[in-house]
């Protein structure tokens, strides 16, 4: 092989916030365990089965810290006390919690993969219209299947007691699922061990995140958000609280060092979420060298974009495939290592739909498409990170032919190397410097994810508000009795966590009752019991009022905005349309996120379409493509270029296209003919222009259509030819015009 390889560098990001009461200890959900015994003991011990791999696994200490509490039976989780009730003895109430909570796996993946706990889930309709129809036989094989389910496959291949049970299948007892329990202790009590071992074999890399999973930029100022968000509202008064921002960070050290024998190099802050002011805090830890984000910070950062073929693949990868290195104020230098998106999100969002191998021969098809773009003599670095723990449940088998068949391609090719990121700069330094660090995260290179919405608000106020009035009671109580004072201080750690802020997002829905608002007011209540003080009333009511906000709605009346582009969009648009983006990462929803949301609606004479973007409108060029009915349509555009994007249907053509330039501004308007050509239109169409807005008002006329007409649409953000995304990012959207 002449030259370097590729250099490959997995990170596994295993995560869960801390499911304990802060003072009661109760566990109320049992996802730590479940995913002992399903994914933290499988990952570890499926990589050692490849000497030549090399992988980084982040572990936050949040996860470990409640691993180590299963391990040593010092927790019970509340889907365990229901497991182990005697079904005689479960009230109505109990088994409606059962029912909620005991089919809480892929039911295609693996329900279905076990002909009884099919059938079970097949009768859940009918139980849940009356739970004591059932007799104690549906109830107890339920409260069997569900833990017995959630063991990898290869748990229970490799244990005869297991095994044993999942081809008996039905009629367990009491001492069954006890077995099934006991089985997952012994896999958490050797969860930990198997990571140590593959360290102390060379095989992998332990990197850690700040201890409870906080947002770092908004904990240490969340003004910071307001850079990628200028207008987003933020809490009053403003978080700036960089001490625990540092003692999240030191604790998370510390706690890894304990563990494993030696301090992290590597952080993947929560969430990918970086600032300039995250990397001057990770550089006062000396053990601290590289850490890893996303490359729509990279693309912010450099002012550019990477660009991409038809198939996701990156045309100009040399950009996105290393190391940068970041200057501190003190002269210092950490290496930023940025995640191939696309890459990274067919793990986690696409590749579930494939069979394994196809899947692994796809990836390593990409991989090897990314080793021959880039020049041979420089140490190039393709950045894989992604949750390492969720996705596998919707593969087959648990994700074991896709890892096995990935890790076997790229042991044996000389020219894709895996390496830990360690190793890496152990190697090769970081050759450019970023002038510029962009303040973000990896879901949309913003922070908007956690903060900005009333419910998101109103939590970082209650958090505000309940730590200033303990550092009042701590001022005014100098003799107060460390452990009450540690656990005060543990309780509002674990209120920064980034979890709470996510199930606060409007977007997002944490299900009936909330359980994520309850545990976060909890943890805040339990600063107020352990010094002695009432809980206050406004802690006791749901900090989420709002009901969850849909993707998409269609108009629900006229609108006939004035073309001022100005934000937020004003009462002139409020009964308009919207289409937002997937949160899902796919195929046409990209590193470069420009699209926040498109607005549309009409008024008896005109269309109305408002696009807002991330980052500034004037950077891009638009396509508005319409499907007439009764019109032609065409499929190569007026520049000559395709519509064949991922997430259009095959064939799908187009009778009208705007291109909108709002770097000159203006906009054309082109009409396809009967012979596929296009020809300019006769204008009928108005342009307005801000910074990260552009509003259109198009005459039906010029469409050749009127009210009662039904279109379809499709918005395109693109830089020269490239398409870097396409909205809605699967189909076509509908507009019915109707009358109102």
């Amino acid at each position: 092989m002449a030259g370097h390889p590729l250099y490959v560098g997995f990170l596994w990001h295993m995560h869960q916030p801390d499911y304990r009461n802060s003072v009661t200890g109760e566990v109320w959900l049992p996802w730590i365990r479940l995913h002992a015994a399903k994914d933290y003991l499988h990952m570890p011990r499926l990589a050692a089965g490849f000497p030549g791999l090399k992988v980084t696994f982040n572990l936050t200490p949040v996860l470990l810290s409640q691993l180590e509490d299963y391990a040593a039976g010092r927790t019970t989780d509340r889907a365990e006390i229901l497991s182990l009730k005697d079904p005689a003895e479960l009230t109505p109430a109990e088994k409606r919690e059962i029912l909620g909570l005991f089919f809480s796996i892929d039911p295609d993946r693996v329900i279905r993969r076990y002909p009884r706990y099919a059938r079970l889930y097949e009768l859940k309709p009918e139980a849940e219209k009356d739970p004591d129809l059932f007799s104690a036989a549906y109830w107890r094989d339920l409260q069997a299947w569900f833990n017995l389910a959630w063991i990898s496959p290869d748990q229970v291949e490799a244990d005869p007691e297991l095994a044993a049970l999942v081809a008996r299948g039905r009629d367990f007892t009491g001492d069954d699922v006890r077995l099934i329990l006991a089985k997952h202790r012994e896999f958490a009590r050797q969860v930990i061990a198997a990571y140590r071992a593959l360290v102390e074999a060379g095989q992998a890399e332990i990197s850690t995140s700040p201890f409870y999973h906080p947002i770092l930029p908004l904990l240490i100022d969340s003004r910071s958000a307001r850079r990628a968000s200028p207008n987003l509202p933020l809490p009053e008064p403003s978080i700036a609280w960089p001490e625990d921002a540092f003692e999240q960070l030191r604790l998370a050290v510390s706690f890894i060092e304990r563990i494993f024998g030696q301090p992290p190099a590597g952080l993947w802050p929560s969430e990918g979420a970086v600032s300039p002011e995250t990397v001057e805090l990770a550089a006062r830890f000396e053990n601290l060298r590289w850490l890893a984000t996303d490359e729509g910070i990279l693309v912010r950062s450099l002012g550019t974009w990477v660009e991409r073929d038809g198939d996701g693949n990156a045309v100009n990868p040399e950009i996105l495939c290393r190391p940068y290195a970041v200057r501190t104020a003190t002269g210092r230098k950490l290496a930023v290592f940025f995640r191939d998106q696309v890459l990274s999100d067919r793990i986690g969002f696409v590749y579930r739909h494939f069979s394994g191998v196809d899947a692994a021969r796809d990836l390593y098809g990409r991989l090897k498409t990314l080793r021959g773009r880039l020049p041979p003599d420089r140490p190039f670095i393709v950045t894989i990170a992604l949750d390492g723990e969720n996705c596998w449940e919707g593969y087959e088998d648990n994700g074991n032919p896709f890892l096995r068949t990935l890790y076997r391609l790229l042991t044996e090719d000389p020219e894709l190397k895996p390496v830990t990121f360690s190793e890496y700069l152990a190697s090769f330094e970081p050759e450019i410097e970023l002038e510029r660090l962009h303040t973000g995260s990896w879901i949309g290179a913003n922070l908007e994810t956690w903060v900005g919405e009333p419910a998101q608000n109103r939590a970082w106020e209650y958090l505000a508000r309940t730590r200033s009035e303990f550092l009042e009671v701590q001022a005014a109580s100098p003799g107060m009795d460390h452990e009450l004072l540690a656990g005060a201080w543990r309780s509002i750690y674990t209120a920064e966590g980034s979890d709470w802020f996510w199930w606060y997002y409007s977007r997002h829905d944490p299900g009936p009752d909330n359980p994520f608002d309850r545990a976060f007011r909890s943890h805040l209540a339990s600063v107020y019991l352990l010094t002695g003080r009432p809980v206050p009333g406004w802690l006791l009511e749901p900090i989420r009022r709002e009901p969850v906000r849909p993707a998409s709605r269609p108009p629900v009346s006229y609108v006939s905005p004035p073309l001022d582009a100005v934000e937020p969009a004003g009462h002139a648009w409020s009964g308009a349309g919207w289409l937002e983006p997937p949160l899902e990462p796919t195929t046409m929803r990209p590193a470069l996120v420009v699209f926040r949301r498109v607005i549309y609606g009409y008024d008896p004479t005109a269309l109305h379409i408002r696009v807002e973007t991330q980052p500034p409108v004037r950077d891009y060029e638009f396509l508005v493509l319409f499907r007439l009915p009764g019109r032609p349509a065409a499929r190569i555009l007026p520049d000559g270029s395709s519509v064949d994007w991922a997430g259009i249907p095959p064939g799908t053509g187009f009778s009208a296209v705007l291109l909108v330039q709002p770097a000159r501004p203006g906009v054309d308007l082109y009409l396809a003919g009967d012979d596929g050509s296009w020809q300019p239109g006769d204008g009928g169409v108005r342009l307005g222009i801000d910074r990260r807005v552009a509003e259109l008002a198009v005459a039906f006329d010029s469409l050749g259509i009127g009210l009662g007409a039904r279109l379809e649409a499709l918005f395109v953000a693109r830089r020269g030819p490239f398409a870097l995304e396409v909205l809605p990012a699967a189909g076509l959207l509908t507009m019915d015009l109707r009358p109102f």
